[in-house]
């Protein structure tokens, strides 16, 4: 009995391990609504191979590439494509030894390419690259993630993912600058963050609002933010920081800082 006891003990707190670490790798869309079904056909899901949960959320750059978030990267995980908008399929593993993280003066950025072990046929699109640099700070761009809808305040609730049936999108407006980060927010994160932009929901500027802004929250690192750019959409964002409220600006990695090396990687023409 009390070896049975203490054997249950353990794996409890092995799965808070497990959890506590994956905090870092999950920024999920708050407020969000089901994005269109001819959206978000480039994004795809990294899966946990120990958990079998979702970590992040990555872009379909070419029929066999993914662009993510470096610290969403583990040692191995799957991943899924065509969960929106495509006929679903789980492939894998993927190792983080072979992925491509970026670079700036020698400092790893978080920023990270790898390569499926297919080719993607499972009805997904690739996201096109910005060709319109740096990133128009007058339009709305989308926000997209496979998120929870609703924030879990208590410990009852923090295994539940709250994960939706639909790829979640919601709007959003570049602010001028990002918020520097504190001297304890640096010390907490893992790679370079030097390029980056940030983002608010576009109603998230007062409190009280039916229709808050969206926020990328706790879930979808790695994710989209993109423009619609004369009909094709673009992507300018890679999620990489977001904290659950609508009124703190979201930040993504910078795509238009890292295009070159993106095509030049995965063979894009």
């Amino acid at each position: 009995m009390m070896k049975t006891m203490m054997k249950n003990f353990i794996l409890l707190l092995l799965l808070l391990s497990d959890v506590s670490t994956m905090d870092h790798v999950q920024k999920r869309v708050l407020n969000g609504v089901d994005c269109g079904p001819s959206e978000g056909k480039h994004y795809v899901l990294l899966v946990s191979t120990i958990l079998k949960t979702s970590l992040c959320g990555g872009n379909l750059v070419s029929p066999k590439w993914v662009l993510t978030a470096a610290h969403c990267l583990e040692e191995k995980f799957n991943v899924i494509l065509g969960k929106h908008g495509g006929s679903k399929k789980e492939v894998g593993p993927v190792y983080k030894k072979d992925a491509k993280i970026a670079e700036l003066t020698n400092v790893q950025q978080d920023m990270a390419l790898f390569e499926l072990p297919v080719t993607s046929e499972t009805g997904l699109t690739t996201i096109g690259l910005p060709t319109n640099c740096p990133a128009p700070n007058t339009e709305t761009y989308r926000l997209m993630g496979w998120s929870s809808t609703k924030k879990k305040g208590s410990f009852k609730n923090a295994f539940k993912l709250d994960i939706p049936k639909h790829l979640q999108c919601a709007d959003m407006k570049l602010q001028a600058e990002c918020v520097p980060f504190t001297a304890t927010e640096k010390q907490l994160i893992k790679y370079g963050q030097e390029k980056v932009i940030c983002a608010k929901g576009e109603h998230g500027q007062k409190k009280g609002k039916v229709n808050a802004g969206g926020a990328a929250v706790s879930g979808d690192s790695g994710g989209s933010l993109v423009y619609n750019e004369n009909g094709t959409p673009v992507l300018y964002g890679v999620t990489v920081e977001g904290h659950g409220d609508p009124e703190v600006e979201s930040r993504f990695m910078d795509v238009c800082s890292f295009t070159e090396w993106i095509k030049t990687t995965a063979g894009i023409q």
